[in-house]
C-alpha cells in the first residue's frame, strides 16, 4: 500500500466514523473500490451480481461509502445503475444525511442537488 493510499484510507476511516459507521475488520468487496473511486472495479462487481443497493454490516450502501469519501464519479455510476439516495443505514440515516453529517462542502451540495430528483421507488 502506497503512502497516498494509506492516507486516503485513514481519511476515509475518519469520515465514516463521523457519519456513525463502525470500523469492522471484515469489509464488503465493494468497500475499497467505493472508498477510492475505482469505477472499473465497481463495474466488474456489478457484472458479477453485486446489487447497487447492497449493504454492509452498518447498513451503508456503496453509494454512501462513495459519497462520504468524495468519490463523485463512482457515485454517479452507482446512481446510474439504480443506487438510491433514500436508503437508510442502521442508524436511520439516509445517504444524504450521512454525507451532510460529515461535511457541507459546495461540491457535496452540488452533487446532491443534481440528484435530488431521485425518489423512493415502491
Amino acid at each position: 500500500m502506497t503512502s497516498n493510499n494509506l492516507a486516503l484510507l485513514l481519511v476515509s476511516i475518519v469520515a465514516l466514523s463521523q457519519c456513525g459507521c463502525r470500523l469492522e475488520l471484515k469489509e464488503e468487496a465493494w468497500h475499497g473500490p467505493c472508498m477510492v473511486g475505482d469505477v472499473a472495479s465497481l463495474k466488474s462487481l456489478v457484472s458479477s451480481g453485486m446489487s447497487p443497493n447492497a449493504r454492509d454490516e452498518n447498513g451503508n450502501t456503496p453509494l454512501t461509502i462513495a459519497l462520504v469519501n468524495n468519490q463523485y464519479e463512482a457515485a454517479d455510476y452507482l446512481v446510474s445503475i439504480g443506487s438510491r439516495l433514500d436508503e437508510r443505514n442502521n442508524l436511520g440515516k439516509t445517504v444524504i444525511q450521512a454525507v451532510q453529517s460529515t461535511r457541507h462542502s459546495e461540491r457535496d451540495q452540488a452533487w446532491l442537488k443534481k440528484h435530488e430528483a431521485i425518489k423512493r421507488k415502491p
